[in-house]
């Protein structure tokens, strides 16, 4: 019978096609308790003990051995393959089985390939970098030469910063208490390198011209988030006077520079000028500075907002910087906020070489 298997038969001894089950099989074609203590005499024939008709000896109606004469609803805990209940707890095993992949596939793209570090490279590490640089040590200047650019080599800068992100779940990178900027003859000046981790950098170029010392309108900026390398060139219309060559006669401010440029392909408006001069201290040395500050201002739908001061002393050499910047820019994931700030204190003036 179809739902014979679902009864709880497994005390039965056998079973041997009934439609219902017995202890024993029938003493054909007699009763199934017809055993010894039931029989009254030997080799007499009787009728069933407890019924009303005799034992069949064969049963030819198929219906009678393939089904049992009861309902489904009789059979405790019965449960059809249209039960609703056994849907309902299907629907929640699938639904958990397939959440429990979902968000173990998550996991694994975020740690795996959305892992994000902050690595410092230590002073070290930029010291060998510097002496194994191939770049030929020579400097090109403009005569009549009234102005000479930083000595090169690495200098070290006492730092208190930070950047983040908040994409994702977010990530931040806190920079550590010693930085560096490695100072390489390249082109017609100097380059200034800023390494406040493996994963984060700046570059800007120096020369010296008629007019001064001058910020070159290339440069470079680079981050890495969750192992996401982005590399931002940074390409001006001119260069930008940050050291005039009569410093004495030059007013103590000068009239905003805007720049055209493109960071990444995309349009960059910073704003250059030239403030106050005044005194920073170095190792008990007290060293004359030109304040010179770098603004953006984007008040479009993906804002940033930048604010950049440099203290230089006389031949360009960074003495002291302030940093707050704060963007959002449209990505893939859609708007992200990027946040930076720092400050730079220089430890020494004689670089490590």
């Amino acid at each position: 019978m179809l739902a014979f298997w679902a009864l709880n038969l497994c005390h039965q001894c056998r079973i041997v096609r009934n439609p219902i089950p017995h202890d024993n099989a029938s003493a054909w074609p007699r009763h199934s308790h017809n055993f010894l203590r039931h029989v009254e005499r030997l080799w007499r024939e009787h009728r069933t003990e407890d019924a009303d008709n005799e034992i069949e000896a064969v049963v030819l109606q198929v219906a009678q051995i393939r089904t049992c004469a009861c309902s489904p609803s009789d059979i405790v805990g019965h449960v059809t393959p249209r039960d609703p209940r056994r849907r309902r707890r299907l629907f929640w095993w699938w639904f958990g089985g397939i959440s429990f992949v979902l968000i173990a596939g998550l996991l694994i793209v975020r740690l795996v390939l959305f892992n994000d570090k902050a690595t410092p490279l230590t002073t070290d590490a930029a010291l060998e970098r510097y002496r194994s640089s191939t770049v030929a040590a020579t400097t090109t200047t403009v005569a009549p030469e009234t102005q000479t650019l930083p000595l090169t080599g690495v200098y070290r800068y006492t730092t208190v910063g930070r950047e983040s992100i908040d994409a994702l779940d977010g990530a931040e990178h806190v920079y550590p208490d010693e930085t560096t900027i490695t100072f390489a003859s390249v082109g017609c000046g100097v380059e200034m390198r800023w390494d406040a981790l493996l994963e984060r950098r700046d570059i800007w170029n120096l020369c010296v011209t008629e007019a001064g010392i001058e910020l070159q309108p290339n440069g470079d900026a680079y981050h890495v988030f969750f192992e996401q390398e982005e590399i931002e060139p940074i390409e001006c219309d001119r260069s930008v006077v940050l050291i005039p060559a009569s410093a004495n006669d030059a007013p103590a401010t000068s009239d905003p520079v805007p720049l055209a440029c493109t960071i990444g392909g995309d349009p960059w408006l910073p704003v250059w000028q030239v403030l106050e001069r005044g005194v920073r201290t170095v190792e008990g040395v007290s060293v004359e500075v030109q304040h010179v500050r770098m603004t953006v201002t984007d008040e479009d739908e993906f804002h940033e907002h930048i604010t950049l001061d440099w203290y230089l002393d006389e031949n360009g050499l960074l003495i002291a910087a302030e940093l707050t910047k704060k963007t959002l820019a449209d990505t893939i994931l859609g708007g992200v906020t990027y946040k930076e700030s720092y400050t730079l204190d220089l430890v020494s003036l004689t670089p490590l070489r």
